[in-house]
C-alpha cells in the first residue's frame, strides 16, 4: 500500500496543486494498492501519487521488455515518464486509463534500462482532476508493472538456440529467425515452438558438426555437451545389441579415468534420441552398450546406459536422433558408482598392479587404441617398453 493516508499530500513532488514529499518505491513485478481522493470539505487540489522504478536489462540487449497492469475504481490514469524533475506528462513513454475496476494492461514494450516515474491521478490523461473523489473503498487502484526476460529484438543473438523449443518468441541467429519470422509471425510474436526449430533445420544454413565421424569424435569427460545432428551424416551400420536406431549421428570420445559405474545419457533433450557406445578403433569397433528410451530420464524418448568403464579404456559414443525431428540435445556423462584410477597409466586392468595380465591386453589391443599408454591413439612398441618400465606395484 502506498504511505500516504486520504487528504494527505506525501509522494507528489510535482504534479498537484498542493504536490510534495518524495516518490515512493514500486519493486518491478509487484502490484502496489494506493488510493485517490479528499474529504468533501478539503481545502487541497485533488490528490496525486508519483512512484519510481528502476528497470535492469538482464538479457544485454539494451532494452527491457515491459508489460504495465492498471486497474482503478475511480476513473483514473497512469503514466510512465523518464525520472527527471518534473517531466512533463507530454514525455510519457507509456499511458493506461481504467475505471470501474476493469484491468487495463498494456501491449509489450521495449525501454532503455534506468529509473523512471509513474504518476497516477484521477481524471482524463494529462489533465490533472479527481477531485470530486471521496474517500472510500471506492477511490482505491492498483498498479503493478511486469518485466519480462523475452528479448526485445526476438532475433536477437543473446536470444535462445534456434533448435531448441523455448516459450519465448525468436531465436540467437538473426539471419535465420527473420526469414522464419517472415513466414510464420508466431515464431517471434508467441513462441518458439517445434515447429519453428523444424523449419530452421530444413531452411537455416548450419556447417555439419565436426564430430560428426568416429574419426573425428570429440574427446569428454564429466559434464554435459551440446549437440545437433542435424546436418550430420551416418556413420556406422545400426547398433545390433537394443532396438536403437539412428537416422544422424555425432561422435564422443571417452578415455577413462574412472572405475565402477559411469552415466550416458541424453537426458533432457527434447527429441527422441539414440545412445550406442563401443570400443576398439575407428572402423572395427565392437559395440558394448546401447540404448533407445532410457529410464528415470527425463526429455522425449532420451537415451541412458549406465556402464561398468575400466581405467585407461577408450570408449567411443555415438549419439543422435532417431526420428527426422532433431535439433540441439545434450549429452551428459556422470559418475554414478565409480572411483577414480590409480595414476599408473599401465596398469591396464586396473588391479593396482603392472604385469603379465596387462601385457595381454596390451597386445589384444596392438594397432589400435585398447592398450594406448602414452595417449597418441595407437597401441605399439612405445607403449610397450612404458609397460615394462613400470613392471611391479603401481606407486
Amino acid at each position: 500500500l502506498e504511505i500516504e493516508g486520504c487528504d494527505v499530500r506525501l509522494n507528489d513532488p510535482c504534479y498537484g496543486s498542493e504536490s510534495g514529499g518524495v516518490p515512493e518505491t514500486l519493486t518491478p513485478n509487484l502490484q502496489k494498492a494506493g488510493s485517490l481522493g479528499r474529504p468533501p470539505n478539503s481545502m487541497n487540489g485533488p490528490d496525486v501519487d508519483t512512484y519510481t522504478i528502476a528497470l535492469e536489462d538482464t538479457d544485454g540487449d539494451g532494452l527491457v521488455r515491459i508489460t504495465v497492469g492498471f486497474v482503478s475504481s475511480p476513473g483514473a490514469w497512469m503514466a510512465m515518464m523518464p525520472d527527471s524533475a518534473c517531466a512533463p506528462l507530454s514525455s510519457a513513454v507509456l499511458q493506461l486509463s481504467s475505471a470501474l475496476c476493469v484491468d487495463t494492461i498494456s501491449e509489450p514494450t521495449c525501454v532503455p534500462p534506468g529509473v523512471y516515474r509513474i504518476v497516477i491521478a484521477g481524471g482524463t490523461f494529462p489533465e490533472i482532476g479527481g477531485g470530486d473523489i471521496p474517500c472510500t473503498f471506492g477511490n482505491l487502484y492498483g498498479i503493478k508493472v511486469m518485466t519480462s526476460t523475452q528479448a526485445c529484438d526476438p532475433c536477437a543473438p543473446t536470444g535462445p538456440s534456434c533448435f531448441i523449443p523455448h516459450s519465448e518468441g525468436g531465436c540467437n541467429e538473426p539471419s535465420c529467425c527473420s526469414v522464419i519470422c517472415a513466414a510464420d509471425p508466431f515464431c517471434c510474436d508467441a513462441s518458439w515452438d517445434g515447429d519453428c526449430v523444424a523449419t530452421a533445420v530444413a531452411t537455416c544454413s548450419i556447417d555439419p558438426p565436426v564430430n560428426e565421424s568416429c574419426a573425428s569424435a570429440a574427446p569428454v569427460e564429466f559434464g554435459e555437451y551440446a549437440f545437433n545432428p542435424a546436418r550430420a551424416s551416418l556413420d556406422g551400420a545400426q547398433p545390433a545389441t537394443c532396438g536403437a536406431t539412428f537416422l544422424n549421428d555425432v561422435w564422443f570420445v571417452y578415455d577413462s579415468d574412472r572405475t565402477g559405474l559411469v552415466d550416458f545419457s541424453t537426458c533432457g533433450t527434447w527429441f527422441d534420441t539414440s545412445l550406442a557406445i563401443y570400443e576398439g578403433a575407428c572402423g572395427k569397433l565392437s559395440e558394448i552398450a546401447c540404448n533407445d528410451d532410457g529410464t528415470i530420464c527425463g526429455g522425449a524418448g532420451a537415451s541412458r546406459v549406465t556402464l561398468d568403464v575400466s581405467c585407461g579404456t577408450r570408449y567411443y559414443i555415438r549419439v543422435g536422433s532417431r526420428t527426422a525431428v532433431m535439433g540441439e540435445g545434450v549429452f551428459r556423462i556422470a559418475d554414478f558408482e565409480s572411483a577414480e584410477c590409480p595414476q599408473c597409466p599401465a596398469d591396464l586392468d586396473g588391479n593396482g598392479t603392472v604385469g603379465a595380465p596387462d601385457i595381454t591386453l596390451l597386445l589384444n589391443g596392438w594397432g589400435g587404441a585398447g592398450g594406448d599408454i602414452d595417449g597418441n591413439g595407437t597401441t605399439d612398441a612405445l607403449d610397450l617398453a612404458a609397460l615394462l618400465n613400470s613392471w611391479g606395484a603401481c606407486p
